[in-house]
């Protein structure tokens, strides 16, 4: 703060914007009675100590530094190669899936249309931070450092009964902030019913797969191994490989039922390897 109005000041424009505006040189007052120095003399000594005061306390930016677009370009791509890593790990011929599939060819594919998904989330999303701070980016720097003042909102309805005002003094904070932010609040549920969803379903679908092949392999099929008859094969061959296998036997015939055509298949389970689990599952019928 320059107190006083008798000193003549100069202003300078900063060289480096990143932290100054301006450079401000407070003028001696016997610095324009020397002799053989002149006013613009006084600004041109302004400018050369700003630009040497610059150049000798400027710190190099790193390259990678957490908002600069190497950071995020770097970034991305370690997290599609991460992402392709993980893919490649679960779909190959020596991977988790290669336990239930056999498959001619184990290679990634991308459909179209995932890249049209992929930029509308990044544009979501890019339109999404952008409307968090515009309200922000029309001030200037001194006001975004100002403390944040809460708008305010019409009062509730709760409010007006006795109710409300017997709770505590977070609980009414908190009512009062979800309806002060809208916003903000549809955005954390929907993250939070999002994420227990996700969770839910990852958990279940393991118990899930566990109580279908529990039921399918231990209540259901009794068998290790399967042989299936072309529809060339004559009454004889059936019933000679029947006999030399001790087996159950199925057939497949193709029936119309009002409008619609269904399969109808037909057991013989006299050696009980094969059972048909009610809708409770608590029991095997055979």
């Amino acid at each position: 703060m320059v107190r006083g109005t008798s000193r003549r000041v100069i202003v300078v424009e900063s060289p480096d914007t990143n932290l100054f505006e301006q450079a401000i040189f407070i003028v001696r007052n016997d610095a324009l009675s020397k002799d053989g120095v002149t006013a613009q003399q006084l600004v041109d000594e302004a400018c050369r100590v700003a630009r040497s005061y610059t150049r000798s306390h400027s710190t190099r930016r790193p390259l990678l530094r957490c908002g600069s677009p190497v950071f995020w370009s770097a970034a991305g791509a370690l997290g599609i190669a991460l992402g392709y890593l993980i893919a490649w790990y679960i779909m190959n011929p020596n991977g988790m899936m290669s336990t239930y599939l056999d498959l001619p060819q184990w290679r990634l594919v991308m459909p179209w249309f995932c890249y049209l998904v992929l930029i509308g989330i990044l544009a979501a999303l890019t339109l999404i931070g952008y409307l968090s701070v515009k309200q922000m980016l029309r001030g200037s720097a001194a006001d975004a450092l100002r403390p944040y003042v809460p708008k305010r909102v019409k009062p509730m309805l709760i409010e007006r009964t006795r109710w409300f005002h017997r709770l505590s003094f977070g609980t009414r904070w908190n009512l009062r902030d979800i309806m002060r932010h809208k916003a903000r609040s549809a955005m954390s549920l929907i993250g939070i019913v999002g994420s227990m969803i996700l969770l839910v379903g990852s958990l279940g679908m393991s118990d899930t797969m566990n109580a279908f092949l529990n039921l399918y392999y231990d209540g259901a099929t009794h068998y290790a191994s399967r042989i299936a008859l072309s529809e060339e094969a004559d009454a004889d061959s059936r019933a000679r490989i029947l006999k030399e296998y001790d087996g159950d036997w199925s057939a497949s015939v193709s029936v119309q039922i009002e409008d619609k055509t269904v399969s109808l298949d037909i057991y013989d389970t006299a050696h009980d390897l094969v059972r048909f689990p009610d809708e409770s599952a608590a029991e095997s019928i055979v």
